[in-house]
């Protein structure tokens, strides 16, 4: 897997645009591009972007903007299962 690489940018103070991309397009073979507004300091916003790289590196990387509801609440079940223990008896 290739390792890909992001820009910060501080937009106003502590205020921080996190900038990478995500594969191409394979009709075009454009890259995606993705802009993150992100509220901290420079430190905090470097730990979001090496946390979104690695999304991207790792295939789990989902853009918001093309994903549906009953999409992202099946993969959000997915990741809960594992992370949580079923509900025991209540009385």
């Amino acid at each position: 897997m290739s390792r890909r690489e992001g820009h910060i940018t501080e937009r106003s103070p502590g205020r921080w645009q996190l900038r990478y991309s995500f594969g191409a397009d394979p009709a075009t073979g454009k890259r995606h591009r993705v802009n993150v507004t992100f509220a901290g300091d420079r430190k905090a916003a470097e730990k979001e972007l090496r946390r979104l790289l690695k999304t991207a590196d790792d295939g789990a990387h989902v853009d918001p903007a093309r994903i549906s509801v009953r999409d992202w609440l099946t993969r959000w079940l997915a990741a809960a299962r594992e992370q949580v223990a079923p509900l025991r008896g209540t009385s």
